[in-house]
């Protein structure tokens, strides 16, 4: 960061400058220190700095790389809690600095405010850097992973700090447009000042996707402010890793000045529009009030939210402005769905969806309709992502665990209603994920064969005294759409109607198979390891023998075993990816 402290010097030259650049843990690639001791350490770093040296009359935060991600969320945390959003367990006990109303602006250079991603178009070198990372993230033992990795997209250190920053920068507008007086701005420190973004990033720059660097719906214009608080600079022939080598680039250092130190006015001039980059940004709708997401789950197509989500709009006619998202996440089989970092994968990929969703409609409360894979990405957001909120909640065919803490969140008030219906005759959930519950650390379970533990607990907690009669999809069936429209829509808890599509008790054969709580662990062992096994016999004898030419009996014995084999888990790869 040399060349960039040297620039900082000269700008403020005039007026005098003390420039604080931290070496920070994230400068060995695989130090595993987490995204949030990193901004309290800065917060204690600079409190004695600013106690030592008095009040300044401002303060600049620059951010290369992850840092601009870090000077945003230590931005954040030292101006306070906006009124409404729920900030993450490590930062519960942050306390508002005195010095963040100086903090006049947020310059970052190359950095990637909707956190990374791995595409098709990612270069050569930082496609396998960043696997390799996001490998090393999922697969570590001991919850140890890179710093890095808490700035993918999705991940909840990002979408926290998207989150956070949109809940601040409205709660500001709210200032401005005299929504909110003196008295109820209920911050200790009084006017925390709105600073002024300025993202600078190279045209060049291919360690991610322009629309992953520019985070073009948080960052938006505000019709509140008389003049722009977000300036996007592109920097002439710099990639990633130039943008912060200034010496003897004439273009880049002066652009990096004008963006520590010129006013919003001269800024302007030299800003362009992100949202030139793409064609299709969705525009905010302030009248919608409700947003319904409606997702499928594994071995499924989707197609069927869509008429869930026809029917919602039907009940909604007469209701307030109602929006029903059926974003797909693709064809989910069953072995991607075992494999615990598959499935976060696709929470990201949801909580991404929901930033898009927050952003687009800033007044509407979300409620959200799941079937099984679709269940789990509810239950873990909510587990990992502190402010994901949900109205009400339906869940059918759900492989949540059973114990799942569902009181704690609705006396947070970030669920208002949960209604899950289990069904009968569920051998997918009661044989796979129920037969892993008892591991504590596996989050899957048999919600949606036995039910939650907590239901009845809470009366916003409801769970139907008869099963759906049939199998994983029987909660979805046509006849129970109206009934999952009205609990969406009005909170009406669904009757258990028609009486043909509910049963007294569970199909007998299936209970003792769920209890036994061998299909996971029966299916790897007799597919994973005994059938490989007993094909590869001949090939075993062949080789524990003395040698003999591949030409008699044994010989071609295990040539054929070798084919089998080779054929047997070309078969199994067919089938896990498909079923």
């Amino acid at each position: 960061m040399k060349d960039v402290i040297a620039v900082a010097q000269s700008a403020f030259k005039s007026e005098g400058v003390d420039v604080y650049a931290p070496k920070l843990p994230y400068a060995n690639r695989l130090r595993s220190v987490r995204a949030e001791k990193i901004i309290v350490d800065l917060l204690d770093a600079i409190d004695p700095i600013v106690a030592l040296h008095g009040a300044y009359e401002r303060i600049v935060l620059v951010g290369f790389s992850l840092g601009g991600i870090f000077a945003r969320r230590l931005f954040l945390i030292a101006a306070g809690n906006p009124p409404g959003f729920q900030l993450e367990k490590p930062f519960e006990s942050a306390h508002p600095r005195a010095w963040a109303p100086q903090v006049e602006r947020l310059v970052t250079i190359s950095a990637f405010n909707r956190g990374w991603q791995v595409t098709g178009r990612t270069d050569w070198y930082s496609s396998f850097i960043l696997n390799l990372l996001g490998l090393i993230g999922h697969l570590s033992p001991h919850d140890w992973r890179p710093t890095l990795f808490d700035a993918r997209l999705g991940s909840p250190f990002t979408v926290q700090t998207r989150l956070h920053w949109m809940a601040y920068r409205r709660w500001h507008a709210d200032i401005r447009s005299s929504k909110i007086v003196d008295k109820d701005l209920g911050l200790p420190v009084s006017r925390t000042r709105d600073p002024i973004v300025v993202q600078l990033v190279g045209r060049q720059d291919s360690f991610t996707s322009p629309l992953d660097l520019v985070d073009i719906a948080v960052d938006g214009h505000d019709p509140s402010s008389p003049h722009p608080r977000y300036f996007y600079i592109e920097m002439p022939d710099t990639n990633h890793e130039r943008a912060i080598v200034l010496t003897g680039a004439t273009a880049r250092k002066e652009m990096l000045a004008e963006a520590l130190a010129q006013p919003p006015q001269a800024l302007a001039v030299i800003a362009s529009d992100p949202s030139l980059l793409a064609d299709d940004i969705p525009q905010s709708d302030p009248s919608v009030t409700d947003v319904i997401f409606i997702m499928h789950g594994i071995r499924d197509d989707g197609f069927w939210t869509h008429h869930i989500a026809k029917v919602v709009r039907e009940q909604a006619a007469k209701a307030p402005v109602i929006r029903a998202r059926t974003p797909s996440y693709g064809y989910f089989a069953m072995l991607p769905f075992v494999l615990p970092w598959i499935r976060r994968q696709k929470v990201e990929w949801f909580m991404d969806q929901y930033v898009a969703a927050a952003t687009q409609f800033p007044n509407a409360d979300f409620s959200y309709v799941g079937h099984s894979n679709g269940t789990y990405l509810a239950a873990r957001a909510l587990k990992d992502y502190a402010d994901a909120h949900f109205k009400h909640v339906f869940f059918a065919g759900s492989v949540v665990r059973r114990d799942y803490d569902w009181l704690d969140l609705l006396s947070a008030a970030r669920v208002k209603k949960i209604h899950n219906v289990p069904a009968a005759a569920d051998w997918v959930v009661a044989l796979l994920p129920k037969s892993v519950e008892g591991w504590k650390k596996i989050d899957l379970g048999g919600a949606g064969f036995d039910g939650f533990d907590q239901a009845g607990k809470h009366p916003d907690l409801t769970q139907p005294t008869l099963f759906a009669n049939g199998k994983h999809s029987a909660a979805i069936a046509e006849s129970q759409w109206e009934h999952i429209a009205r609990f969406i829509v009005h909170g009406t808890v669904p009757p258990e109607l028609p009486s043909t599509a509910f049963v007294k008790s569970r199909a007998q054969w299936l209970v003792p198979l769920a209890r036994s709580h061998l299909g996971l662990p029966l299916l790897v062992l007799v597919f994973g390891i005994v059938f490989p096994a007993l094909l590869a016999i001949p090939l075993f004898i062949y080789a524990a023998g003395p040698a003999l030419p591949l030409d008699n009996q044994s010989g071609w014995e295990a040539i054929a075993s070798s084919f089998v084999v080779m054929g047997y888990f070309l078969l199994l790869k067919l089938v896990v990816t498909r079923v």
